[in-house]
């Protein structure tokens, strides 16, 4: 099955490992016929998406100064944990780039894939003419695809033999699935009183 364009023609290359002993893990990996690139790859996303992810919060927050909230809507403390747990979740995926041999500062394919798809996110929840109601709509979207990379980079992990990666990413799953709850559960809270409806069942 063909996977690329017909160009053949790539956004980019997931780095060489960095030093000797993360060549000999890859090189290790790939005599198992793992692809160890294809981790490296998504795990750089992982990283792209929660650094973006905190910058998020961090505009929600400053909306919910200006503006305030409504009855069930987000409140600061729990805007401000999320956004730790962002932040926690990319020390996470910075440390297990390093321990595969991978360099956490590169930008790999996926990554830059991420951090292009998420330049509206960032202009509709920075611009000053955009309400809370609006940045939730886009954590929203952000938090539904948070989710997904995570579920996803669990099992490719547990595919190529990492199963303690893999069962610390299906924990930083769950975290990110209270994410998507509450962030639904406010908007939805939003929505409804400005329709005059109840949402929630």
């Amino acid at each position: 099955m063909r996977l690329l364009s017909e160009s053949d023609e790539h956004v980019g290359t997931v780095p060489a490992p960095v030093g000797v002993k993360g060549a000999v893990k890859v090189a290790v990996h790939a005599l198992r016929g793992e692809r160890e690139s294809v981790l490296l790859d998504r795990l750089g996303e992982r990283a792209s998406f929660e650094r973006s992810g905190a910058r998020l919060y961090e505009a929600a927050l400053l909306k919910l100064d200006v503006l305030g909230s409504w009855p069930g809507g987000p409140g600061r403390a729990r805007l401000e944990g999320i956004r730790r747990e962002e932040l926690a979740h990319y020390d996470l995926v910075r440390e297990c780039i390093e321990s595969l041999g991978g360099d956490s500062t590169a930008v790999t394919p996926a990554a830059d894939v991420t951090t292009v798809a998420t330049r509206g996110l960032f202009q509709v929840a920075w611009d000053p003419r955009t309400d809370l109601q609006q940045v939730l709509q886009v954590l929203l979207i952000a938090e539904l695809t948070d989710n997904a990379g995570w579920e996803l980079l669990a099992a490719l992990a547990r595919e190529l033999g990492h199963r303690q990666l893999a069962e610390r990413f299906e924990v930083t799953h769950r975290t990110e699935a209270h994410h998507l709850a509450d962030v639904r559960g406010w908007l939805e809270r939003g929505v409804g009183l400005e329709a005059g409806v109840e949402l929630r069942e």
